[in-house]
């Protein structure tokens, strides 16, 4: 995946001393996050441990991010002689193909009322598919521009004291200590969204927080055993190849995140859409379980296959 670093550095300097400083990241219940970002946390405890500056009361910390360039400056109060202990808001940008809906579907009505006023003698399900297809199709245009590594306006990363970031990325602490030292820690998001190619190791599970999409030409090979849950109403959109060959035993599994009171449209499905001879594809599905998905959107169904 095309992702990102966040970087939260800490910088402080002492004269005299000797090489000290720790720097962690904590969950609410102060244990450390051992590398791991929390699903769908909005905030992360950054600690620092250093004797050496025991009584100054307060530590600054910058916090930046690509997408959030000019920083954010977080203050971590002293909680005891030399531990000093602070909260980062977090803002998590899912990507979403189509962000939003009530706009998509008046862009789809007035697609079909034009093509209803030059076609008058097709029927209206034909219509409405083909209004459907020119406008996904230019969202998704769209959606390329936000693939990877997208940037914010000012406004949606102000200085605000919230950090921002996406899908797969690295946060890292750094701290320099009064001799020049520097320790690290960091987290990294373990959800995906957005452009996607590669492979997905087999008996792992993958958690979805965006949209996700195989672009033109690319391929993604999930293997058997794998597991991917959808935390929230995102799709898997494939214009490119797709290879998701499970096991006797060994299937690979779609499903919601939260299964504690499952129900149908849960999350969008799988969809497989447009190839032509310009834009050649293959589809591989075998040994593989859907379950909840699939809604009212366009492509229907948990499964759906559109000019493949």
């Amino acid at each position: 995946m095309k992702g990102l670093i966040l970087s939260l550095s800490i910088l402080t300097t002492c004269l005299f001393g000797e090489s000290s400083g720790k720097i962690t990241f904590l969950d609410r219940q102060g244990t450390s996050l051992n590398g791991k970002l929390p699903v769908g946390g909005s905030e992360l405890i950054v600690r620092l441990d250093d004797a050496e500056l025991s009584g100054q009361g307060f530590v600054d910390v910058l916090v930046t991010s690509t997408i959030d360039t000019d920083g954010e400056q977080i203050k971590l109060p002293e909680i005891s002689a030399g531990i000093f202990q602070g909260m980062v808001q977090l803002n998590f940008h899912p990507f979403r193909i189509i962000e939003d809906e009530e706009a998509y579907n008046a862009e789809v009505n007035a697609e079909f009322l034009a093509l209803k006023a030059a076609n008058g003698d097709e029927d209206d399900e034909t219509l409405k598919a083909r209004a459907n297809d020119l406008v996904y199709k230019g969202y998704h245009e769209q959606a390329l521009t936000r693939s990877g590594m997208p940037t914010y306006s000012e406004d949606q990363t102000s200085k605000n004291g919230v950090l921002d970031f996406i899908s797969g990325d690295l946060i890292e602490a750094v701290y320099i200590d009064n001799v020049g030292n520097t320790h690290r820690d960091n987290a990294r998001d373990i959800t995906v969204s957005g452009y996607v190619e590669g492979t997905w190791l087999s008996d792992s599970t993958y958690i979805v927080t965006g949209d996700v999409y195989v672009d033109y030409n690319d391929t993604l090979t999930i293997e058997p055993g794998v597991v991917v849950k959808f935390n929230g109403n995102y799709g898997l959109y494939v214009y490119g190849s797709l290879f998701a060959n499970g096991a006797v035993g060994d299937s690979i599994i779609f499903e919601p995140n939260d299964m504690t009171t499952p129900n149908n449209g849960m999350w969008k499905g799988i969809k497989l859409l447009y190839s032509s001879s310009s834009w050649p594809s293959k589809i591989e599905l075998s040994y593989f379980r859907t379950s909840y998905g699939g809604n009212n959107s366009w492509p229907y169904g948990a499964v759906a296959v559109s000019n493949k």
